[in-house]
């Protein structure tokens, strides 16, 4: 489903930042314009790139429609400061090893990661750190009832 931005607020992204919103290496990037699996940079001056900031997010929403349901049955919808982050960030960001997450996404209890090339997989950054917010509420709201047993 396509996304809407404002045109006011479209504008080129460049490369630096590529790598870190889809965490794809550039030489990966490429390889992956070059199939037709990833939004084509265009030149922006003699030897200065950059991609359309609505394109990469259109990508994006589309990885993320492709998920099949789990953890958040609403569907997720990209904002313009969204990133992915790979397995070892999220593991470094939850304090949890790969296989603890892959335990806990097939419960249903944690995010469902996105298929974003290949074998690559990714995690969109806002659900991550908004299950880590439920996990020190429901942490919280446990210890004001063991304190008021």
């Amino acid at each position: 489903m396509p996304i809407s931005i404002d045109l006011k607020t479209e504008r080129f992204i460049r490369t630096t930042q590529i790598e870190h919103r889809v965490v794809f290496s550039l030489m990966h990037v490429r390889r992956l314009e070059k199939d037709g699996l990833f939004p084509k940079r265009m030149s922006l001056s003699g030897r200065a790139v950059g991609w359309s900031l609505m394109d990469i997010l259109q990508w994006m929403q589309d990885k993320l429609d492709e998920r099949p349901a789990g953890w958040n049955l609403a569907r997720t919808i990209i904002h313009q400061g969204d990133r992915f982050v790979s397995a070892k960030e999220a593991c470094s960001m939850v304090g949890l090893s790969k296989h603890q997450i892959d335990r806990l996404e097939s419960q249903g209890a944690f995010p469902r990661r996105a298929q974003i090339g290949g074998k690559r997989v990714a995690w969109l950054e806002r659900e991550v750190q908004n299950w880590i917010d439920e996990v020190k509420i429901r942490s919280i709201i446990h210890f004001d009832e063991l304190l008021a047993s």
